[in-house]
Parts: C-alpha cells; structure tokens; sequence
C-alpha cells in the first residue's frame, strides 16, 4: 500500500527538480539581482521577505508552550539565520564589501557550532 504513494511523491519531486532546474538555467525567466556590484529592487525584496520570515519563525517558536530541546535548537538556527541574513544582505548594498564577507563568516561559524552542540546533545542523550 505504501508503493503508490510513495512513487507519486518521488514522481512530483522529480518533476519539481527538473522544472526549478530548468528555470534557473534560463537567464531571462529570473530577476536580475545585481546590478555592477549592488542590489538591485528584486534581491533587497526577496532578502528582506528571507529575514522577515526567519524572524517570525523564532518569534513562533519561542512563543509556543512547552519548550523542548528540538523547539529550543530550532529557535537558535532561526535567530542565528536572521542574523546571517541581516549581516550579508540586509545591512549592506554592495557585494564585496566588509558586511557581505563578515555575514558568510559569521553563518560559517554559527552554522558549524550549532553542528557540534547538536552533535554533543546527541551523543549525551543516548549516553
């Protein structure tokens, strides 16, 4: 019973991936979202909705009763996204510039550390 559905939810996956793919590999179906080395309107749109919304996730999460250790984890990878997305795109207009190089490394490090706590978490509980 669980063959169909299961290749109709591969089939749908597959044709996503083949259609996303197609779209990003042709030029004129996607916004320019540089300009030289700014911003152009469509990307300070699309990062600002990306912020928004990692900001309303943890916003969500922290305000849901009974905090368990997932919700917790969850509400760190959220704010930890807000930030990365604030100090890349948000703050700055240009590419290249110190903010668009300090937000990568902050999300490289903040990224791996979240890792590793979990990793630790893991390990502890079936310690």
């Amino acid at each position: 019973r669980a063959v169909s559905p299961v290749l109709w939810a591969a089939g749908i996956v597959l044709l996503l991936a083949y259609g996303l793919t197609a779209m990003a590999t042709q030029p004129s179906l996607l916004p320019a979202i540089m300009r030289g080395n700014g911003y152009t309107g469509a990307m300070s749109t699309t990062v600002s909705i990306v912020w928004m919304l990692n900001v309303l996730a943890a916003a969500i999460l922290w305000r849901h009763r009974g905090h368990s250790l997932l919700n917790l984890w969850c509400t760190v990878v959220a704010v930890i996204s807000a930030f990365e997305v604030a100090l890349s795109a948000v703050f700055n207009h240009r590419r290249f510039d110190l903010g668009f190089y300090a937000g990568r490394a902050y999300g490289l490090v903040a990224s791996s550390f979240v890792l590793v706590a979990l990793i630790i978490e893991h390990a502890r509980l079936y310690a």
